[in-house]
């Protein structure tokens, strides 16, 4: 798709955006499948609270991401890399606050728009750039990968 949208002689730019959904599509599987941090910014309820019978209390709450771009009933067999769950049957985007947890949750933050705008850019100019393939092992045959994280913080 990237090629028949942006031809040789050209890197591509923000106006072939609108022609290259599906890499948004990846950019949005990419941030859940495995946050790069898998913890949440800590909140502190002002008060103790109960909502949905969950009692809140007034302590720091840190959410886990990771738990929540797991969860099946948002994300169907959530720990398999599909990017067309950000796409509608149509083919075009999803509602960009639903189901996106790359930045924690649904918020505006103030430098949100420009991150998203630079991994695209990033994403479009390397895989317009560079030919990425499988490995080979010795006799040519692909090497398949078998996705293993480890999860931590280092502080």
């Amino acid at each position: 798709k990237l090629t028949k949208v942006v031809k040789r002689d050209k890197m591509p730019c923000f106006d072939d955006k609108a022609s290259l959904l599906y890499l948004d599509a990846i950019l949005r599987e990419v941030l859940r499948w495995y946050p790069h941090v898998p913890l949440g910014i800590p909140h502190v309820g002002s008060n103790n609270d109960v909502y949905n019978g969950y009692f809140i209390p007034k302590q720091l709450i840190c959410s886990s991401i990771r738990a929540l771009s797991r969860d099946e009933d948002m994300f169907p067999d959530a720990s398999c890399f599909n990017p067309s769950r950000h796409l509608t049957v149509d083919g075009k985007l999803k509602d960009p606050f639903v189901n996106h947890m790359a930045f924690g949750r649904q918020m505006f933050l103030a430098g949100r728009w420009f991150a998203e705008n630079v991994l695209w850019t990033a994403a479009a100019t390397i895989l317009a750039v560079l030919r990425i393939d499988h490995a080979k092992d010795s006799n040519g045959d692909r090497i398949e990968v078998k996705p293993e994280f480890t999860t931590g913080l280092a502080m």
